[in-house]
């Protein structure tokens, strides 16, 4: 699994949460600042989540490829969305939140989120949903190639 974006690390560990006794698994989650990622080296995580300090999309190509990807920051959501879509595994799942549009937000944030809709919800490679859940998500599994 691969989440863009900790932050303060709590999609973190609501996906180990959602892990329960599960250690069959390895979380890679990548921070951008470094503050930030220095703060959450000293939570203790399980010994299958791996926090990276780096920009998301420098870190895209060098990590492999996923199942299950998070992109809950700008980079490898908004920006760099192939490298994020190259990254999944085919048959493997993408969650994109926060794509309702906010009162507060600028027309800036509304024209992306909707681009970015526009896109998930037509890409040939995926198979996505659009939910009216919380602040909105967007499901999308990566077709298998056909015959695979």
């Amino acid at each position: 699994m691969l989440e863009m974006g900790t932050g303060v690390g709590m999609a973190t560990a609501w996906i180990v949460t959602g892990l329960g006794d599960r250690r069959d698994v390895e979380v890679v989650t990548v921070e951008r600042d470094p503050r930030l990622a220095e703060s959450l080296r000293a939570w203790p995580w399980p010994a299958f989540v791996r926090l990276l300090q780096a920009d998301a999309l420098d870190a895209l190509g060098r990590l492999g490829t996923f199942d299950l990807v998070f992109p809950d920051s700008h980079a490898g959501k908004y920006l760099g969305l192939d490298r994020t879509l190259a990254a999944l595994r085919p048959g493997g799942m993408l969650l994109v939140d926060d794509m309702t549009p906010m009162p507060a937000a600028g027309g800036e944030w509304h024209e992306l989120a909707a681009e970015l809709r526009r896109t998930l919800l037509s890409h040939p490679e995926l198979q996505a949903i659009d939910m009216d859940w919380c602040g909105g998500v967007i499901l999308a599994a990566r077709r298998r190639p056909a015959g695979a």
